[in-house]
């Protein structure tokens, strides 16, 4: 009896415990890996929207800091200028925001850009021309130019316009003898004044960016119609995935001759238009004012997050500075409450602009 006692099993009501607490054990780690899953996809979300968001800003900001490069030049600003690629002349600016001329509207609620620069490092003030010729001018400064830079021939004092009176065609140094260059023609157009020669250097570019089907795109004007060809991504070439949305401003100087001293005065979407009423109401002051631009750009993580109890992955779209003027609008994305979004800014000092240094305007 004694022996039978002590080789006895677990009774059913032990056996019935055990299994409980072993349900309740694996109920608790279930759970906790649940949630650390979750937290985990939430943060490779999160990280994700920024790392594409921050990769979008920075690609922008390399290309607007040099922006106005070669053209800040009140002789030029605000001139009409002709480069070959398309019919439509460009206003020689550093950067435009929502130029529906030149580009086509991106994905709904989200701005465009166009930067314009050159990359010619002597003075952005022109070399005086002394004799004009059919492909060739004479210069006082040869040693100024050399074979392959863009070059447009111009007005050596500012003009006073609304926008029209002044315009540039596009031209290339195909070759030099003694202080006369041999001029190519790039655009289609004609010079209203060619008292001086601008050089703009062999790098200059005009970039059209834009939001298309979730992804920053970028097209080159100088190498193709940018206002053509959206879903041609040889034309428009994604250069940032999982971007939703861009938005930006101008920043606005305040009054003062002195341009590399003025503060800002404020942001807006407000592209110069400019007058012939008086000299601070010139386009080519109107653009001298323009020393910034601010901008945000929205990250998107890939992973799809549905809601959980009734809670969604995003409730509201992202703020940014300038979101009581122009605010980042998600609404026409598809399940856009379902992912995670970040959203990275700058403000830009358009430097080329603050080197104008005392002015008319």
């Amino acid at each position: 009896m004694a022996r039978r006692r002590r080789v006895r099993g677990f009774s059913l009501i032990e056996v019935m415990l055990g299994i409980l607490l072993g349900m309740f054990s694996v109920i608790v780690v279930l759970k906790v890996f649940s949630q650390s899953d979750t937290a985990q996809r939430i943060g490779n979300a999160t990280g994700e929207a920024q790392v594409n968001a921050a990769m979008a800003l920075d690609l922008l900001s390399r290309d607007i800091r040099q922006a106005g490069q070669s053209l800040n030049s009140l002789n030029l600003l605000g001139c009409s200028l002709s480069i070959g690629t398309t019919t439509q002349p460009f206003v020689v600016a550093p950067v435009l925001i929502n130029d529906t001329t030149h580009v086509p509207a991106g994905d709904a609620h989200t701005d465009t850009l166009l930067v314009m620069s050159g990359n010619y490092a002597g003075s952005p003030e022109g070399n005086a021309v002394s004799a004009g010729g059919t492909g060739s001018i004479t210069v006082s400064t040869a040693s100024a130019f050399a074979a392959g830079d863009a070059v447009v021939l111009g007005p050596v004092s500012p003009t006073a316009q609304a926008g029209t009176e002044c315009t540039l065609n596009l031209q290339q140094v195909s070759s030099l003898s003694g202080n006369t260059a041999s001029l190519t023609a790039v655009g289609s157009g004609t010079s209203s004044d060619s008292s001086a020669a601008y050089n703009l250097g062999a790098g200059f570019s005009i970039h059209a960016y834009a939001v298309r089907q979730g992804n920053l795109t970028m097209c080159d004007y100088l190498a193709h119609d940018c206002s053509t060809g959206t879903g041609n991504t040889s034309i428009w070439v994604p250069v940032a995935s999982q971007i939703v949305s861009l938005r930006a401003e101008y920043g606005h100087a305040g009054a003062g001759t002195d341009l590399s001293a003025r503060a800002l005065s404020g942001y807006d979407q407000t592209t110069p238009t400019g007058s012939n009423s008086a000299t601070a109401s010139y386009l080519y002051c109107q653009w001298a004012h323009v020393t910034a631009l601010r901008m945000a750009v929205v990250g998107r993580g890939t992973a799809l997050q549905r809601a959980v109890g009734g809670v969604n992955a995003t409730s509201t779209a992202p703020d940014w500075d300038g979101s009581a003027d122009v605010a980042i609008d998600l609404s026409g994305l598809s399940n856009w409450q379902d992912y995670r979004y970040r959203v990275m800014q700058a403000a830009i000092p358009l430097r080329n602009m603050l080197w104008l240094g005392a002015s008319s305007c």
